[in-house]
């Protein structure tokens, strides 16, 4: 069993991060919490996978988690990438008012007309985070300003202050949980009901009033709180969690935010093989397939993507569809990927490291309007939904017809779920069907829906506000991606839309 442990150890430590290793080797215990949660939370058939939707686990906790600038301004990672994605000062500048001002500040401007009413400190953070961006090839989420901008360069800046004219919706922002906190002071603090406060210490707040208090003076103490304290969070908790602890220098470094994101997957889900470009994640084969399109950047580009569409576009009703409307962080990645791969044509394994300079490179203006266009043109309208990309993709034993019937033409995704999803069919005289495609379960339960005369029945049941039950079939399943376990079936219910 020692053997069997130390082997599995080794197979770990081999393909992650150095500073992964480095974090794994000093809290096994939280890692080991970490996977248990996976394993808890994800479906029985992707626990042996090696890429799934049920790998992408700390992207939407990193989107919640708001960068610091100049100590004190916060700005979501969304709008951050948005900034970044501008070419124009001016309009690097005005993406960063929009999301650094608020409505009082913008109140206050507008009132005495003055540009000085806006906060100070949010100025100095839109000057040095605008002239920090102009630079492109960088890794954007390792911000560390080191210049002013110029006369030429504080002038347009500065007239952006005055001229924008919104700010995004302040409730955009997530409220974010108090994981840590500080407190120098010399007395405790009678105020704080739920955390103990003492001289040079760092209090873990919880959910519960048991919050360990950790002296960072005194490792065994970070140590012990740590164990503690990681055993019944979620992923958004513990992704806030190890970016504060690595403010306070109280942990070994994982990164920058996006970084933290890579090291916690392979952490968390050792035997997963994404390839990562800041906080997205690519599964192995659609990296190659990208890498196979040589040095044309909009092609690689379309390839990378297509996972990402079916995400955007299928689960908003298939509405007509613009790249430019995804997710900046998603739109950053991809334009960065894309180049990188177009630039390292030899070597089919390369792995992109936001770590390496020379990794972080920028598509021009131009490419990047290549890759818009590209892309919005690939899969905008209908026929791109019904194609091999997004149908067949999707669920491998569904044709452009579907059983029992044989002329039953899927449209669009219309809901998803954990066990599968629901699409919108057009049947033979143009009336619209609701089809539930389930991929998940086992086949005692196709026994247990035939005999269920409780099923059989709801077929005779009609009202206009219910969807009517019409009937289901099965048809055998397929792999989907290598490496992933074959469902036993599809399951298809289908009923008649009123």
């Amino acid at each position: 069993m020692n053997t069997d442990r130390k082997r599995r150890k080794d197979r770990d430590l081999q393909d992650l991060p150095e500073k992964a290793k480095r974090f794994l080797e000093k809290y096994p215990g939280i890692v080991a919490a970490c996977r248990t949660l996976h394993l808890k939370e994800s479906r029985e058939s992707s626990v042996s996978c090696s890429t799934g939707e049920d790998h992408v686990i700390y992207f939407q906790p990193f989107m919640e988690e708001a960068m610091i600038l100049e100590g004190k301004v916060e700005i979501l990672t969304t709008h951050w990438a948005q900034a970044f994605l501008q070419f124009p000062l001016s309009k690097i500048a005005e993406v960063l008012c929009c999301a650094i001002f608020s409505r009082v500040d913008l109140i206050q401007r507008d009132k005495v007309d003055r540009v000085d009413q806006l906060p100070s400190i949010k100025r100095v953070a839109i000057l040095r985070a605008a002239k920090w961006m102009l630079t492109k090839n960088q890794n954007p989420w390792s911000y560390e300003p080191t210049e002013w901008p110029n006369k030429e360069e504080t002038v347009i800046i500065e007239s952006t202050f005055q001229t924008f004219k919104s700010v995004y919706h302040e409730d955009q922002y997530v409220s974010l949980p108090t994981i840590l906190k500080v407190d120098r002071s010399n007395a405790i603090s009678s105020e704080s009901s739920n955390s103990k406060v003492q001289q040079g210490s760092v209090t873990m707040v919880t959910e519960t009033n048991d919050s360990p208090t950790v002296n960072p003076f005194d490792p065994s103490s970070v140590d012990d709180a740590m164990e503690k304290t990681f055993r019944q969070l979620d992923y958004s908790k513990t992704f806030t969690r190890i970016i504060q602890l690595d403010k306070l220098g109280l942990i070994p470094s994982l990164g920058n935010y996006a970084q933290t994101v890579q090291a916690l997957t392979k952490l968390t889900i050792p035997h997963n093989t994404d390839y990562f470009v800041d906080a997205v994640q690519f599964s192995a084969k659609r990296w190659k397939a990208a890498k196979l399109c040589g040095t044309s950047i909009e092609k690689c580009a379309v390839k990378l993507f297509g996972k990402y569409w079916r995400l955007h576009c299928l689960n908003s009703g298939g509405q007509l569809f613009n790249f430019e409307d995804v997710c900046p962080v998603k739109r950053l990645a991809i334009y960065r990927a894309a180049k990188f791969l177009t630039v390292h044509t030899t070597d089919l394994n390369v792995t992109f490291d936001s770590a390496i300079p020379e990794h972080n490179i920028f598509p021009t203006e131009q490419e990047i309007h290549q890759i818009s266009t590209t892309i919005t043109q690939t899969y905008s309208g209908r026929e791109a939904m019904l194609d091999h990309s997004s149908i067949k993709d999707v669920y491998p034993n569904s044709e452009k017809t579907w059983k029992p019937s044989g002329h039953l033409i899927p449209q669009r995704m219309i809901g998803k779920g954990s066990f599968g999803s629901v699409w919108a069919a057009e049947g033979q005289d143009k009336q619209m069907f609701a089809i539930k495609v389930i991929t998940q379960f086992k086949e005692p339960l196709i026994c247990q829906i035939k005999q269920d005369t409780l099923i059989n029945n709801i077929s005779t049941y009609s009202n206009p506000n219910v969807v009517r039950y019409y009937e289901f079939w099965t048809e055998p399943g397929e792999k989907s991606m290598p490496g992933d376990e074959a469902t036993s079936a599809l399951l298809y219910m289908q009923g008649l839309v009123a």
